[in-house]
C-alpha cells in the first residue's frame, strides 16, 4: 500500500488547463481513539506500543519523588527514561522555557534521564526520531505491563456533550416524553423544566 494517493486538480478533472497531478498524503489514524491526549502523544504512544516497550503513560512525578506535582508524558521504568512531549506553541512561552528547564534539572538530579521530541518532529520523522534514542532503538521486551494512568479528565466536557447527544431521544421517543410530561402535569407532579 503506498504512503501517498494520487489526486488530479480540478483543472485536469475538468478537461481545462494543464493536467498536473499532485501527491496527497493519508493523514494518520489514531489506534488508541479511546486514550486522552494530543495527536503527537498518541502517535508516540502508537509506536511505543508497536515496539513493546513498558511505559507508563501521564505518570505522576510524584511516584518518583514526593514533592513533584506534575505528571511525566511517558515514563519507562526499566531505563528510568522520561520522554516529554513538547507542542510548539505551549512549550516555547518564556514562563514555560524556564518551568521545563527547572522540572528537567530537578528530575536529572533524581536519576531520570529526560528526552524531549518536539511535536513538528514527531509530526515529520517520529521512526527516525526513536531510533536516535539508544535505549528505544533496542527496547528491552520485559518489564512492567503497559500501564496507562489517565486520571486527569480533559475533555470531560466534550464527552459530557457527546453523553448528552447520543441520550437525546428521536421524533417518536420526544413525543412520549413529551406525553409523560403533560401526563405528570396533570397529575400534579411535573413542574416543568
Amino acid at each position: 500500500m503506498s504512503r501517498y494517493r494520487r489526486r488530479r486538480s480540478s483543472e485536469a478533472r475538468r478537461g481545462t488547463g494543464s493536467v498536473s497531478i499532485r501527491q496527497v498524503q493519508r493523514e494518520w489514524q489514531d489506534p488508541f481513539p479511546g486514550v486522552l491526549g494530543t495527536k503527537p502523544e498518541k502517535m508516540v504512544l502508537a509506536e511505543l506500543v508497536k515496539r513493546r516497550v513498558p511505559f507508563h503513560f501521564q505518570y505522576a512525578a510524584s511516584n518518583i519523588a514526593p514533592h513533584l506535582d506534575y505528571r511525566l508524558d511517558f515514563y519507562i521504568p526499566s531505563t528510568k527514561m522520561d520522554l516529554e512531549i513538547n507542542g510548539e506553541y505551549w512549550h516555547t512561552t518564556p514562563g514555560a522555557i524556564d518551568r521545563d528547564a527547572f522540572r528537567y534539572a530537578t528530575l536529572e538530579m533524581l536519576g531520570v534521564k529526560v528526552v524531549v521530541l518536539w511535536e513538528n518532529d514527531i509530526l515529520t520523522r517520529l521512526f527516525a526520531l526513536l531510533e536516535e534514542v539508544p535505549e528505544l532503538a533496542n527496547p528491552p521486551v520485559t518489564g512492567p505491563p503497559l500501564h496507562m494512568e489517565n486520571d486527569i479528565d480533559d475533555l470531560k466536557a466534550v464527552r459530557r456533550i457527546n453523553a448528552v447527544r447520543r441520550t437525546r431521544t428521536t421524533g417518536v421517543e420526544q413525543r412520549r416524553v413529551r406525553r409523560r410530561r403533560v401526563r405528570a402535569s396533570r397529575e400534579g407532579r411535573y413542574s416543568g423544566g
